[in-house]
Parts: C-alpha cells; sequence; structure tokens
C-alpha cells in the first residue's frame, strides 16, 4: 500500500497603501491618490517543493468623505499571477490565479498612465522570476480593451516587460502573446518615480501629524481673529488712543533713533557752547 504525503500549503498576506503623485511632477509634488493594497499570496508544497502557487494584489481607492464620487466607478480591482509545477513543465500566468487564461484591467479614472498599472505587474513579474525555467502561459490581447487612442499605450506596457504578440490586425489592436519563458521578461521599475508604498502604521502615523498640525494652525488662526477684534473693539472705543498705538507700534522704532540722534546734536551743540 502506497502512502503519500500530504499537501501542505503556506500563506502570506500584507496590507499596505501606495501614494501616487503626478508623473510629471515628481515625487515633490502632493499626491494625486491613495490606494489602500491587500496583497495575499499562497503556495502548496509536495514533498518539499512548490506545486503551486498564486498572488493577487487587490487594489481599493482611499477617498475623503468630501469628495463629490457619483459611485459610477467602483474604484477596486485587482491583479494576480499563478505558477503551476506540471510533469515535465512549469507554467506562470501573470493574467490569472491559474494557467487558465485571464485578464488584465485596471479602472481608475482621472489615474490614468500614473504608472499604477507598471506598479501592479511589476509586482507580479518580480513574484514569477523565483521560476525562471516557467514557461509563460499565452494571453490574448482584446479589442475591446483599447481603442485607436489608447492603444499604443498598452501595447507600450507589455512591450517594456518583453512580452510580444502576434497581432490579429494590422492595427495592432488584438493579439496573443508569443512563447517566453520567465527569464525573457524584464523587470520595469519606473513606477518608483511617483509611487510609494506606505506601511500602515506609518499611513496612521502621518494622518495623526496632519491632524494635529491642523489643530494648531487652527488655534493660530482663532488667535488672529481674536487679535483683529480686539483692535476693532479699540479703535471703537478709543480711536485717538488707539491711532497712537498703532503709530507707536509701526513708527516707534523711528523716532526713538530720530530721539536719539537730536539728543546726540544738542549734547554736541552744548559741548562746543561750554
Amino acid at each position: 500500500m502506497l502512502h503519500t504525503s500530504p499537501e501542505l500549503v503556506s500563506k502570506k498576506n500584507s496590507i499596505y497603501i501606495l501614494e501616487i503623485r503626478d508623473k510629471k511632477a515628481g515625487m515633490d509634488s502632493n499626491p494625486l491618490a491613495c490606494l489602500l493594497l491587500d496583497r495575499y499570496e499562497q503556495y502548496r508544497y509536495d514533498e518539499g517543493r512548490i506545486t503551486g502557487a498564486h498572488i493577487e494584489i487587490k487594489y481599493q481607492r482611499i477617498r475623503k468623505n468630501s469628495d463629490n464620487f457619483n459611485g459610477s466607478s467602483p474604484d477596486t480591482g485587482n491583479f494576480c499571477a499563478g505558477y503551476s509545477k506540471g510533469f515535465e513543465r512549469e507554467y506562470v500566468s501573470l493574467t490569472s490565479k491559474s494557467i487558465s487564461e485571464g485578464a488584465v484591467f485596471l479602472d481608475l479614472p482621472g489615474l490614468e498612465g500614473q504608472r499604477i498599472g507598471t506598479y501592479l505587474m511589476s509586482a507580479l513579474v518580480e513574484w514569477a522570476m523565483r521560476w525562471p525555467s516557467a514557461e509563460l502561459a499565452r494571453f490574448t490581447l482584446s479589442s475591446l480593451q483599447a481603442d485607436e487612442f489608447n492603444k499604443d499605450r498598452r501595447n507600450r506596457f507589455y512591450d517594456n516587460y518583453n512580452i510580444k504578440f502576434d497581432f490579429h490586425t494590422p492595427e495592432n489592436l488584438s493579439g496573443k502573446s508569443k512563447k517566453m519563458l520567465v527569464r525573457e521578461l524584464t523587470p520595469v521599475d519606473t513606477w518608483k518615480e511617483n509611487i510609494r508604498e506606505i506601511s500602515i502604521s506609518n499611513y496612521i502615523g502621518q494622518l495623526l501629524d496632519k491632524e494635529n498640525s491642523d489643530g494648531w494652525e487652527l488655534i493660530r488662526k482663532d488667535n488672529v481673529i481674536k487679535s483683529l477684534r480686539q483692535s476693532i473693539n479699540d479703535a471703537e472705543s478709543s480711536p485717538v488712543k488707539w491711532v497712537m498705538q498703532q503709530l507707536w507700534s509701526r513708527y516707534g522704532a523711528w523716532l526713538l533713533e530720530g530721539l536719539i540722534v537730536v539728543l546726540a546734536i544738542l549734547g554736541i551743540v552744548f559741548l562746543i557752547d561750554f
């Protein structure tokens, strides 16, 4: 009787924040948006070897309650990839958790072209690189995923990772990826120029710091308003005294310097007369 060892499964999960800035302005500009990311990895083992694995990165746009949002777009989505070890070959998919054909979609209105897709795909490519000899599962580009205005940007996106296609039309609107190994993929890190990863604890700390800073700013503004109100009340109750105080506060130093000069001149004159 044969005894087979039970399949072991390990899981990894991490939640963090993506801070996105305008790629034209760079990291010195204010953030355009923040995304909450949930990264989940699962590995299956047999006799100490990985026989299957997948990764899924879910994203959710973080919006302020004051944002005018009509709910037409869910502001959520996911990118996923999978690995499978067969009897003779290994396979990796960059579009599905299994080796079956999947698709890549990113729907974040107002953030098009800000390298968010590059960040997510780069995370999948980096994950897949641990199996360099695996064959990359072919996938299809649909004409529904692009039009004549954005097809070039879509096609360049994959070309940056060295993923080539056999296109079905002269306009390159649809096609199927060519056969290749994972080791032939090209890593891309241009997202670092305008995207920053932040841990949940650091992000909460930043919010608390901003809240504290805003609180002090409100106190400062409140003190300024109180001072202005008091100045108005003083002017109304004793206008002559208020005018003299304003003149002294503005020109007191000049008057004092002038007085010192006059006294010095008088002192010199007195000495000469003496």
